[in-house]
């Protein structure tokens, strides 16, 4: 560069201005693009197409175990007796199986079946004889009876005593109102407490696939029947009984859980002071009841498998008494 006023004064030279360079920062650096976050896109389609294989695998291994399990309870047992009865069974099984998932169990605190706030459910297929089954069926079950009890039984009990090695419940409380014992030779059952049934077990009893007999009369207004394939302990049993009003029932105690099964009314029910004969022939999950040598209904139930007999006795509304007599059980 060039200064013509080098010669002159300072004080008269032209003043020249440096022109100043840009220097860019160093720091910070300028954004850069944002690289992919996560997976790549294959795997995250892989990921997801094994996580639907597994919910439906899942899904699929849930209604096959829920419709298996469905498929067994709905099994019932064969029973070889009259088809005629035998196939009218088949659709009301398959609703009574619906019907006991909504079936409204019930506690139990020494059995007060006959409260009004006892749930009763239909969870038991069941023909009555006053169905469309009609009198051959009737006639056709009653020569079952016939065949089941013709043999030698396994327990004849006379119920006169407790020498028959059964041992046979006794005992009173509620100052001697309530209890079993032996009384001028037959097996008396007293309940003193409104809306309770007494049970009494034969102790050293236990039969699976049976015909089960008593004689039973009701001394009082009240209700009276047989015990089969009990659990004393587990307080586990059927129950068939009859009312001084003409009624019957069918039920069952699964520990504190409690179904009727089957009930309805008969004229082949005897009033009070004369003896009624009940008996049940009892065939895996099969259960067929009479009165008097009257069938009155069939029931399926496949609850309880074995276990004691005994008989029983309910309060409804006065003081129950009923004496029994002839307890026999034959097996099938």
């Amino acid at each position: 560069m060039q200064y013509p006023d080098k010669e002159k004064p300072l004080d008269q030279q032209t003043t020249i201005t440096m022109p100043v360079a840009t220097i860019a920062p160093g720091w910070p650096p300028p954004p850069r693009p944002r690289p992919p976050q996560g997976p790549a896109l294959w795997l995250k389609i892989l990921i997801a197409s094994l996580a639907a294989l597994m919910v439906l695998g899942a899904l699929g291994l849930l209604i096959y175990t829920t419709t298996d399990q469905f498929n067994k309870t709905l099994g019932a047992p064969a029973f070889n007796a009259t088809a005629t009865v035998r196939g009218a069974l088949n659709y009301q099984a398959t609703r009574a199986s619906q019907q006991r998932a909504t079936a409204v169990p019930v506690e139990t605190a020494n059995a007060p079946i006959y409260a009004t706030a006892t749930a009763q459910a239909g969870a038991s297929a069941t023909v009555s004889a006053a169905t469309a089954q009609g009198t051959v069926a009737v006639q056709s079950m009653t020569a079952l009876l016939g065949r089941a009890t013709g043999g030698t039984p396994a327990l004849n009990d006379p119920l006169s005593s407790n020498g028959q090695g059964n041992v046979w419940d006794v005992g009173y409380t509620d100052n001697n109102n309530t209890g079993c014992n032996f009384v001028n030779s037959s097996y008396q059952v007293l309940e003193a407490l409104p809306g309770i049934l007494r049970p009494c077990f034969a102790d050293a009893t236990k039969f699976s696939n049976f015909a089960y007999q008593v004689a039973l009369t009701m001394n009082s207004n009240c209700a009276g029947g047989v015990i089969l394939r009990g659990d004393k302990n587990a307080n586990n049993y059927y129950l068939f009984t009859i009312d001084a009003n003409g009624s019957y029932q069918f039920e069952v105690y699964n520990g504190n859980r409690h179904y009727t099964l089957v009930s309805g009314n008969s004229a082949a029910i005897l009033p009070v002071g004369q003896a009624n004969t009940l008996a049940v022939i009892a065939d895996q999950g099969v259960f067929d009841l009479f009165i008097n040598q009257t069938f009155v209904a069939e029931s399926i139930d496949g609850q309880l498998s074995s276990g004691q007999v005994g008989v029983l006795v309910g309060n409804t509304g006065v003081p129950a008494s009923a004496s029994f007599s002839n307890a026999e059980v034959w097996k099938l």
